[in-house]
């Protein structure tokens, strides 16, 4: 079983996204899973992955034949096994994962699952910053880790490493991705969904849009919980372009000094 992965930073509608494939009949698409690759800085199987690897005293150090590829081979069947009794409790077939935060270790999910699908949402970062900012007090605290004070120009800088980190690794792993605009997605969700489902190579299903009326995982630790759950938020375009409105015009210009460019090639313009 090789696991379709969404692959965006946070705020850009990865968990929008993911509960709109679970709603698939066939898809089964899991709440975070910082437990793999660590985005949470907390244990994973990234790190004893690595130790397997690196360790003076790990196995592909000390025992005959045991190769990098056999530790990355071993650790997929891992994470297979734990996600066994999952799809067939929801009985599904295809598992799709996404942990925003995984990005900083994106480097090394390409290498444990180079043959995987992976579709990459991406949304202006400047309403990206604005989302992140305005939900501060119920879903983050007062700083973005390794970027300080949680505000909108720091925002937008990690918006900008993060996004160009992701295309760097896809580029010299050799993979395409899915590519898919936020915007696209809620402006024009039938077009947009089916494009993936065409992508990952399932069936398209318009039920999928309904997704408030399917049972998903929202865990309240998870921040993308706070939109589906709390606010019961649908599908709407009131969000695009909303950092017009709230960006001070000192931000307008700085971002636009550092990021302008980067900002319309992909196809943000002011």
């Amino acid at each position: 079983m090789i696991p379709v992965f969404i692959i965006g930073v946070p705020r850009s509608g990865t968990t929008l996204l993911r509960v709109i494939l679970d709603s698939h009949s066939k898809i089964a698409a899991a709440s975070e899973t910082p437990w793999i690759l660590g985005g949470y800085g907390d244990d994973s199987i990234r790190q004893l992955t690595m130790s397997l690897i690196e360790s003076n005293h790990g196995p592909v150090n000390c025992v005959p034949g045991v190769t990098t590829q056999s530790i990355l081979n071993a650790m997929r069947s891992f994470i297979d096994e734990v996600f066994k009794p999952y799809l067939l409790f929801k009985n599904k077939e295809q598992l799709v994962l996404k942990t925003p935060d995984d990005i900083k270790h994106i480097d090394f999910l390409l290498k444990l699952y180079p043959d995987a699908k992976y579709v990459h949402i991406v949304r202006d970062g400047r309403d990206g910053a604005c989302s992140l900012v305005e939900n501060a007090c119920s879903l983050f605290g007062s700083d973005i880790e390794d970027y300080g004070k949680l505000n909108h120009l720091n925002a937008v800088r990690r918006w900008y490493e993060w996004e160009t980190k992701i295309r760097i690794a896809f580029g010299e792993a050799g993979i395409i991705p899915i590519n898919v605009r936020y915007e696209d997605l809620v402006r024009s969700p039938h077009v947009t969904v089916m494009e993936i489902c065409r992508g990952i190579g399932i069936s398209y299903e318009p039920e999928m849009l309904d997704y408030q009326k399917y049972e998903h995982e929202l865990p309240e630790w998870e921040a993308g919980t706070y939109d589906l759950k709390v606010r019961k938020k649908d599908i709407d375009t009131k969000s695009i372009g909303r950092w017009r409105e709230i960006f001070s015009t000192e931000e307008k210009n700085k971002v636009k000094d550092f990021y302008g460019t980067f900002l319309k090639d992909i196809g943000y313009e002011d």
